[in-house]
């Protein structure tokens, strides 16, 4: 499950997040980073405004909010899928906005921090958001542009998990509710009469495996930067990579791929899957 602070700021807030997608959000730089500002803003906070933990503020369910409840918290989301370095005053904008939202919610159970007036409240929140802009700074990752395609994929795939709940259920999918990649995916295992998977091959992170005439191809990979400086060789495609695990972990999601049983990440299309592939267009597939 991902932290009260990492759905706050992504927006997701469902009860489950893949594996993978968390993989992601604990080995990122720059929420470790956020995380340890947090960490020590808190151990700080005087006795007439303390906090137990960081879960005070960022609860991990909170309950359903309006939307008029998070557009601070929305302009910093797009601050990040713009590749762009929020200001000291867009966190506090939506560290306040997410103060008043805890102290509403919670009313009498809210711990000091949110028994105060909210003027006195204000100047720890700006403290906070000071210190959350200096990490930003301070990050190599918010001023490389590969790791901020990363931050930004990383928000964008959570909206997606966000969007989850409002697809159709898995009998009631057509060829219409398929984007581009899940109609690749399915009409290529199809057509070769296999299944894919999940996996590194040496020197590479984990990506997506599919069958080939010959054998198996990769579909988007990245080297290591241990072996690129080793080989010589190009890194690769991280976007690429992680758009086509992610295309795997949405059809399992929506019933059209399964895993296959007693052999670790491969995945075959289910009945579903079977059917809406065979109802594709007869097209090359990739």
């Amino acid at each position: 499950m991902a932290t009260g602070f990492e759905t706050w700021l992504t927006g997701y807030a469902a009860g489950k997040i893949s594996d993978t997608l968390l993989k992601l959000l604990r080995e990122d730089t720059l929420f470790q980073k956020l995380h340890k500002a947090i960490d020590e803003w808190k151990k700080e906070l005087p006795q007439e405004a303390s906090i137990s933990s960081s879960y005070a503020l960022f609860p991990n369910n909170p309950p359903a909010r309006k939307d008029e409840d998070s557009k601070a918290r929305k302009a910093l989301q797009d601050r990040f899928k713009a590749k762009q370095i929020p200001t000291e005053e867009e966190w506090f904008g939506a560290l306040i906005e997410q103060w008043r939202y805890v102290k509403k919610t919670l009313k009498d159970d809210a711990q000091a921090l949110f028994q105060l007036e909210e003027e006195k409240a204000e100047p720890y929140l700006k403290d906070l958001a000071e210190r959350l802009k200096r990490a930003c700074n301070t990050d190599d990752a918010m001023r490389n542009q590969t790791m901020m395609d990363h931050l930004e994929l990383i928000i964008r795939l959570i909206t997606k998990f966000v969007e989850e709940d409002h697809k159709p259920k898995p009998e009631n999918l057509k060829i219409d509710d398929l984007h581009e990649d899940h109609k690749a995916l399915l009409k290529h295992l199809f057509d070769h009469q296999g299944d894919c998977m999940i996996g590194s091959a040496k020197g590479e992170y984990d990506c997506l495996w599919v069958p080939g005439y010959i054998m198996d191809m990769q579909w988007g990979w990245e080297r290591t930067p241990a072996e690129v400086r080793a080989s010589g060789k190009d890194a690769g495609d991280r976007n690429e990579r992680l758009r086509w695990i992610y295309v795997v972990e949405e059809m399992v999601e929506m019933g059209l791929l399964k895993p296959v049983e007693n052999k670790n990440r491969h995945y075959t299309m289910t009945l579903h899957g079977l059917r809406l592939a065979k109802a594709l267009p007869d097209q090359k597939s990739a």
